[in-house]
């Protein structure tokens, strides 16, 4: 009895310890989908309206982070208006890269719906409001938003205020032309303006006085030079901003400016100062350079595509200076019915400044 009691015992231990742990696959029938879609809208002129190729990333979010992800290969994906007519459809191209197979023209105010329906899912819907269009002007360092007018010939009045509010992201970029391949480090590390409307979330704790604008300019470039110092000392005390500037523009808004920087600056109430930082001045010849033509990005958005931006501004400290990069959105904001992710829409102007 004694000897089948051990030998049973010997047996069930044998049997536990070649028990291989086998980790189940589970597939993607349970995981949550995640959208990113941000739709440029299209911008307008007195000949022609100009439709962009409009792209998302499509994947299912492996771990609550989505620090993992699994792309999305089979479905069927297009964007409707507000009478549920297809507009375009997206095509899978790569990896989570899904693109238009036409560019759509999309109106400024009109309301569009993305649908996804992916096989044994429900409906995957996410709806965006394109945010009004505005005209950009300025040059060395004074912007402007204003109205734009797209009759035939007509002439633009710049001193006209946005009929609409702007949730603005403002970059600013050393050198060269607005192109795909620019980096983060291609922008400037400080921005400052003197508009009452920028926040504050991302301010560094030093002034504009602490900026430093050396070198000295020749001919060409001293009534910059001599503008930007003098800015300086008008208003030492505006606080400086790392990266970018983010501005809650009112509609019909009015820039309440001193006699002193009427007389300096003009008396136009639609311009406001941004200026950027450290900045060495340009050797004199080098004018017409490309490499010395800066430019800033101006980003109006939607409310849901702003809110997404300062919740991955909160998250990660930092924003791309391209506002249509991929990031993993499982775990931050979401406008997205039966799913996860962001489906924004969004304006931009670039506007050339010669330093």
């Amino acid at each position: 009895m004694r000897l089948a009691r051990l030998t049973a015992i010997i047996s069930l231990l044998v049997t536990v310890s070649c028990v291989e742990t086998i980790e189940m696959d589970p597939g993607t029938e349970d995981l949550p989908v995640v959208v990113n879609c941000f739709l440029r809208g299209s911008t307008s002129s007195a000949l022609w309206t100009a439709g962009y190729p409009q792209h998302l990333d499509l994947f299912y979010a492996k771990g609550k982070a989505s620090g993992e992800y699994v792309p999305v290969g089979e479905a069927e994906v297009y964007l409707t208006n507000s009478v549920g007519e297809v507009l375009t459809r997206f095509i899978h191209t790569s990896g989570t890269r899904w693109d238009t197979d036409t560019p759509p023209i999309l109106y400024s105010g009109a309301t569009y719906t993305l649908c996804v329906e992916i096989p044994g899912r429900e409906k995957i819907t996410a709806r965006t409001t394109i945010p009004a269009d505005f005209g950009l002007g300025g040059v060395w360092g004074m912007m402007y938003l204003y109205e734009p007018d797209n009759n035939m010939g007509g002439t633009p009045d710049l001193s006209r205020s946005p009929v609409s509010p702007h949730r603005l992201w403002i970059f600013a970029h050393r050198g060269g032309p607005h192109a795909e391949a620019e980096a983060d480090d291609d922008l400037y590390e400080y921005l400052v303006t003197d508009i009452t409307y920028a926040d504050d979330f991302n301010i560094t704790g030093r002034k504009f006085s602490d900026l430093d604008f050396s070198g000295t300019p020749g001919r060409v470039y001293a009534g910059y030079w001599k503008q930007h110092r003098r800015w300086q000392e008008l208003k030492p005390d505006l606080p400086l901003h790392q990266g970018f500037l983010r501005i809650d523009l009112p509609a019909n808004y009015v820039h309440i400016k001193s006699d002193v920087a009427k007389e300096e600056f003009g008396p136009n109430e639609n311009q406001f100062i941004i200026v950027c930082g450290p900045q060495e001045c340009p050797m004199e010849d080098d004018l017409l350079s490309p490499s010395r033509v800066d430019h800033f990005d101006v980003y109006s958005v939607c409310g849901d595509y702003d809110k997404y931006l300062r919740d991955v501004y909160t998250r990660k400290g930092k924003i791309g200076h391209d506002l249509t990069v991929l990031y993993s959105t499982a775990n931050v904001y979401s406008n997205v019915t039966n799913g996860l992710g962001i489906v924004g829409s969004y304006m931009i102007r670039t506007n050339p400044i010669i330093r």
